[in-house]
């Protein structure tokens, strides 16, 4: 891959990221519905239970994860 394409690459894969990554009740029960199949105890774990957002939660109040964008040049 030239220069040219791995830079669309990436941008493709800048746009398609969350910014701030937390964690979601769908994306969690996604995972166990996928896990389950190898390890049916997965399926009696509640989604609600496991999901805990407090550290990003504090690092965007703080105003970490926007100052990190603005120090490397991403936009937000």
């Amino acid at each position: 891959m030239d220069s040219a394409g791995s830079e669309d690459a990436y941008q493709d894969l800048v746009r398609g990221v969350d910014r701030k990554p937390f964690a979601s009740l769908e994306g969690m029960r996604n995972v166990q519905r996928l896990l389950k199949s190898r390890n049916p105890k997965v399926g009696e774990v509640k989604a609600e239970d496991v999901i805990d957002n407090r550290l990003m939660r504090r690092l965007d109040e703080t105003g970490f994860i926007d100052k990190m964008y603005t120090t490397y040049g991403a936009k937000l």
